[in-house]
């Protein structure tokens, strides 16, 4: 490991000045430095038909083409011991794991079933990234559950969804369990929500530049002429964006508007910009009582 940066903070500052840490050699965050660290030496031989293949197999499901890099993403989760997939909301991070799963299964091809484990946070979670995968997928509890029961883990791949909100005990628990062959993906947005307990150790893989990463910085979900994509980047660099004023005759204009109003006026504005947006409630019938009650309110 020599020659790389700690992922480990030196000091911390306090009001005298900065107070030097020692950390115990077996704590979580060295023994989750040694697990992140030790497998980037290891580069691992991939097929690159196979991951063509992978990667075309998603396009046509989904009709759309995959970015370059999207498509460089699905190649480094084969083939490093530890990467990171970062992006924010909309980049295109569920494709990209599609083909990586497909990749899995096509590598295991003839010799049984593919060792890989999508793990998510919770179970609403873990049911998305299934639904999304059509590949099982565990929620962290269950998968810490099935290791207590006896699961092994030898090869294959581990990816964590919603990184961003592991923290550091949780991360070495996995890892601990897991053979020194097994590629391990975080994928999470280190903009977003950060972990209940200690450590951030996916912002700090991140920032740390030693560990294989592949940004999407290209918002596919919304359109550019939304203004979403740009207002959104802006607020994530903490700049104030430039909003225009909404004009209440011309509601379907497409855009992201500052509406002013005082407190008071609040659900009353809204209320009235979504009759603009959303048009005449329906006239009858039992399914739209709900909608009713929403313009009546």
């Amino acid at each position: 490991m020599s020659g790389r940066r700690s992922l480990r903070p030196e000091a911390i500052l306090t009001e005298t000045g900065r107070l030097p840490l020692t950390i115990s050699d077996r704590s979580p965050e060295r023994e989750v430095e040694r697990h992140v660290l030790d497998p980037l030496d290891h580069v691992i031989d991939v097929s690159g038909q196979r991951i063509g293949a992978a990667i075309s197999n998603v396009e046509a499901s989904t009709g759309f083409r995959l970015t370059v890099k999207q498509r460089e993403a699905v190649f480094m989760a084969s083939s490093a011991g530890v990467s990171i997939l970062s992006g924010a909301t909309g980049t295109g991070k569920t494709a990209v794991l599609r083909a990586i799963v497909d990749a899995e299964a096509r590598s295991a091809s003839g010799a049984g079933n593919p060792s890989l484990h999508l793990v998510a946070l919770a179970g609403r979670a873990d049911r998305r990234m299934a639904l999304a995968t059509k590949r099982e997928a565990w929620a962290l509890s269950r998968l810490m559950t099935a290791f207590e029961m006896g699961l092994t883990m030898e090869d294959g791949l581990i990816v964590f969804d919603e990184a961003s909100m592991l923290d550091t005990p949780t991360v070495y628990r996995v890892l601990s369990r897991i053979g020194t062959n097994v590629r391990v993906l975080f994928v999470g947005d280190a903009g977003q929500l950060p972990p209940i307990g200690a450590g951030l150790p996916f912002q700090k893989l991140v920032s740390s530049g030693d560990v294989p990463r592949v940004s999407l910085d290209i918002i596919l979900r919304q359109a550019e002429t939304s203004g979403i994509p740009t207002v959104a980047a802006n607020m994530r660099r903490g700049i104030l964006p430039a909003f225009g004023a909404y004009d209440f005759n011309l509601s379907a204009r497409a855009g992201v508007f500052f509406i002013p109003c005082r407190t008071e006026d609040t659900a009353a504005t809204v209320r009235k910009v979504f009759r603009l947006m959303a048009g005449p409630p329906p006239r009858s019938g039992p399914r739209n009582r709900c909608t009713r009650a929403m313009f009546r309110s």
